[in-house]
């Protein structure tokens, strides 16, 4: 949940020197969806979860979306797994 995802990147945060990166991936979710069951998550919940902890953003690259999945099947569905609409967040300390 929200609280064990931020003690993890509050741990991740101390445990980085001033300065040092640490990049985030995961599947992108849909607001308002189970997205447990789906295996993803809203790249906005991340993003808040991520300033909560102290870090900056740098850069969210585009890399790895897909804007052909619409995010309401679970990640490993067939024929989806692989790919799937992805985020990355490039974040500071």
């Amino acid at each position: 949940g929200p609280d064990a995802a931020l003690t993890l990147l509050q741990q991740v945060y101390a445990a980085l020197k001033p300065g040092a990166a640490f990049v985030l991936i995961d599947h992108a979710g849909n607001p308002g969806l189970d997205n447990k069951a789906l295996h993803r998550i809203p790249e906005s919940d991340v993003r808040e979860l991520a300033l909560d902890a102290g870090f900056t953003i740098d850069v969210a690259p585009t890399w790895l979306s897909n804007p052909a999945d619409d995010r309401t099947q679970m990640v490993f569905a067939k024929g989806l797994r692989g790919n799937t609409d992805r985020f990355v967040l490039h974040l500071r300390k």
